[in-house]
């Protein structure tokens, strides 16, 4: 079966799920006093050939600005669909490095929530954005790998507390760490 096949190919293991914890930094201007916030991805994905996958995140982020008489917070939740290229190196039957870079793009949920003289309360906006990444793996085993990504993101504006709040988007880089670990979802499910 071409499952079975590309099982093969990547050392008896299609599909993969990874945990991103990192920090988002935002680049926006119109976000230039906000600090550097969490930033955590859940991957689900599957490789189709050595070299290449695709995948959904689920992924949060934060940032907030505090200047002692206002203090508002960003916090948003995405969805994305993540297409990555994959290079190993290293011998073919003992490869323990590999580079990849993905493009990607989704819905985000942003919450903007503030207290102080000028915004009060919570808002919410739905925008789209797209990401490009690069980034490392180290294969501990041909099951588990530890990585290094990095990502930089750009969304449509967010529209919230009109007129007070001016649009702003998230646009801004992540730098993320990851566990991993690779499965074959089809053979979980024959075992029983």
């Amino acid at each position: 079966m071409p499952g079975e096949a590309i099982g093969r190919r990547r050392r008896g293991y299609g599909n993969f799920a990874a945990l991103k914890p990192g920090i988002y930094a935002p680049l926006e201007s119109r976000l230039s006093d906000f600090d550097p916030g969490f930033a955590g991805t859940l991957a689900f994905g599957e490789y189709t050939s050595e070299n290449f996958s695709w995948g959904i995140e689920f992924s949060n982020l934060n940032t907030d600005f505090d200047n002692g008489s206002q203090k508002n917070e960003i916090s948003a939740n995405s969805a994305k669909l993540i297409l990555t290229w994959i290079k190993p190196f290293g011998r073919k039957r003992n490869r323990k490095w590999e580079i990849y870079l993905n493009i990607g793009g989704g819905i985000y949920f942003v919450d903007l929530e503030g207290a102080g003289s000028v915004v009060s309360g919570k808002e919410s906006d739905e925008v789209y954005g797209v990401e490009v990444g690069l980034g490392g793996n180290f294969n501990l085993s041909k099951r588990f790998y530890l990585g290094l990504e990095g990502k930089y993101i750009y969304t449509t504006d967010v529209e919230v507390f009109q007129p007070v709040v001016d649009k702003f988007s998230l646009q801004g880089y992540e730098i993320l760490g990851s566990i991993g670990v690779r499965f074959n979802f089809f053979r979980i499910f024959r075992s029983r």
